[in-house]
């Protein structure tokens, strides 16, 4: 994760879950190189190469609270390890999955 989690006003959204495999970190890689603040989401970091997200959860999502918090965009007022208020959260423009 990088110090600054937070995305730019304008910038397009999108979550990536399976973002540890070798499908998933090569999306992530190409969605940031098309100007996409992402969030990757794995039960464990790629082994080969460390992730290009703008932020990466190690997090498994059969957990459904941490599916439910992962699923909300927290980028304006801060990231996913902030408590943020509902009303601030918002969707992501783009959800992918690799499992």
């Amino acid at each position: 994760m990088t110090a600054d989690c937070r995305p730019e006003a304008r910038q397009r959204r999108a979550l990536v879950i399976g973002a540890g495999g070798f499908i998933g970190h090569a999306m992530v890689k190409r969605l940031v190189d098309e100007g996409f603040w992402v969030r990757g989401v794995d039960r464990q970091h790629a082994a080969y190469e460390s992730s290009h997200s703008n932020e990466f959860i190690t997090a498994d999502m059969r957990d459904p609270r941490i599916a439910d918090r992962v699923l909300r965009f927290h980028g304006y007022e801060g990231c996913y390890y902030k408590e943020v208020p509902l009303h601030l959260t918002g969707v992501f423009d783009e959800v992918y999955q690799f499992a």
